[in-house]
């Protein structure tokens, strides 16, 4: 499977702070809620991804190695349009894991913001990454223009490596489903 992030080899690229908890009482792999700042006349968002529904990124299938999920959940959490999914308690192999997709129309690649273990930014298959490490948790943010982008976000109570490493297995699943900018 390609790896979207080199983990070892990057260092972090920006400086920031941590982020205050989700309304549901999560931080480390929450969804990051921020205004848009583009500072490039290319930083249109796409049309395309505005068609995209944030649950049609993951099946069932594409899940099954992380045990049995229950049926995805759309909402919207700030400025992205994401979908969550929960693992059913009886078929999970590891207690606690939360995956959610999110679809950030109005916010790139460049506006993500450190949890407090580093952002390590990278390119792949044209498309800017970054791996937003955090306690608990791990975001990977696929970039679809300068303007937009989607989100992987892992919150478990597995280590942040573990975390970090199926964020990077699911972006290596959504990244080609995805619009070209």
């Amino acid at each position: 499977m390609l790896s979207l992030i080199a983990i070892a080899a990057c260092s972090p690229t920006e400086e920031g702070q941590a982020r205050p908890e989700d309304p549901d009482g999560t931080a480390h792999g929450s969804l990051e809620r921020s205004t848009a700042r583009s500072s490039t006349p290319t930083g249109a968002p796409s049309v395309e991804l505005a068609r995209t529904n944030p649950c049609s990124l993951l099946s069932a299938d594409e899940l099954s190695d992380y045990g049995a999920f229950n049926e995805p959940t759309s909402e919207d959490i700030g400025s992205a349009r994401a979908c969550r999914y929960e693992l059913d308690r009886q078929g999970s192999q590891l207690e606690g894991l939360r995956i959610a997709t999110a679809i950030r129309e109005s916010t790139g690649v460049s506006q993500a913001v450190d949890r407090g273990m580093g952002l390590r930014t990278t390119e792949a298959n044209g498309r800017q990454l970054a791996q937003i490490p955090s306690s608990g948790g791990c975001t990977v943010a696929i970039g679809v223009t300068d303007a937009s982008r989607v989100d992987i976000v892992i919150s478990t109570t597995a280590e942040t490596e573990s975390a970090c490493e199926i964020a990077d297995e699911l972006a290596a699943v959504v990244e080609p489903k995805l619009p070209k900018g």
